[in-house]
């Protein structure tokens, strides 16, 4: 079986790649996630201070604007040259979804450490990152890369956190080449 996860759905892609690694034979990981990473990004963090005080009183629009900023946008970028469809599109994921979104933690502990054993996935994986993706991101793409065995790292042009999403041509055909090497 072929695993592929974006954002938090990359996180849950290696955690069942080192939880249950006889039914995975590729792994395509874009923007993952990563349990006991700690953001150190100091852009980032103010903002997600701003964004917890916003979920906590209860402003979901605004909290949907804030994340549309911070994951399509990115901190490099301004929201006037990205399409407007696609903000349209991760706002409205949002706000469908604002529960989960919103709960940071809603999983219960693994019982082992991810990224230490990162080094135990052992099949051919794709690592994807929009190169205007938060800091933080990039860096826990790199360090994916450089712990899964023989892990390859691509970066997204023109892309932040949805690189399926913004640069769906390149992305597309980069997983199609992925999977079809032997």
């Amino acid at each position: 079986m072929n695993i592929a996860g974006c954002s938090l759905g990359g996180k849950t892609a290696i955690e069942m790649a080192i939880t249950y690694p006889w039914i995975i034979n590729r792994l395509v990981l874009i923007a993952p996630g990563m349990t006991g990473y700690e953001y150190q990004d100091k852009a980032t963090l103010a903002k997600d201070a701003i964004l917890e005080e916003l979920i906590t009183s209860g402003r979901r629009e605004e909290v949907a604007d804030m994340l549309v900023d911070i994951w399509v946008v990115g901190l490099k970028r301004d929201r006037e040259t990205i399409d407007s469809v696609a903000r349209a599109l991760v706002r409205e994921m949002i706000l469908d979804n604002y529960t989960s979104v919103t709960d940071k933690f809603p999983e219960k502990p693994l019982g082992f450490d991810v990224m230490s054993r990162l080094v135990d996935i052992r099949v051919p994986t794709l690592v994807m990152i929009g190169d205007s993706d938060l800091p933080d991101m990039q860096a826990v793409s790199q360090l994916v890369a450089d712990r899964i065995h023989g892990a390859k790292r691509q970066l997204i042009l023109n892309a932040a956190h949805f690189p399926n999403l913004e640069n769906s041509i390149l992305f597309n055909r980069s997983v199609i080449d992925f999977l079809a090497t032997e």
